[in-house]
């Protein structure tokens, strides 16, 4: 945790890789708690952002893919809104942001009426 409040993505991967002892399956961990944290963070932002009356009442969250090498789920969450304070529906699963799975790069951006 604190390599990753330290934005040290290589003090984070040795730190998980100590505790599992396998190279690939710490660089999974490693780039999906980033990603998760990236996104979770910025989500809260825009709610704050909203909440302080920056950004309008009607906001709403958009799925971002990645644009090479998005996964076929993934894929068919590209532009999909809902509301801020609403989750996504990945797959029958209610996320708040992604990532979906584990290695997932998408992101999340705003979308305004």
């Amino acid at each position: 945790a604190r390599a990753q409040i330290d934005g040290d993505l290589d003090a984070q991967y040795d730190s998980i890789l100590e505790v599992i002892g396998d190279e690939a399956r710490a660089n999974l961990i490693a780039r999906s708690e980033s990603m998760t944290a990236a996104n979770m963070g910025a989500l809260e932002g825009y709610e704050q952002a909203r909440d302080a009356g920056l950004l309008p009442d009607a906001t709403r969250k958009v799925w971002i893919s990645t644009d090479v090498g998005a996964c076929p789920r993934c894929e068919a969450m590209e532009g999909e809104s809902v509301p801020l304070d609403e989750p996504f529906d990945f797959d029958g699963e209610e996320i708040p942001a992604p990532p979906g799975h584990p290695q997932c790069r998408c992101t999340t951006g705003l979308e305004f009426d």
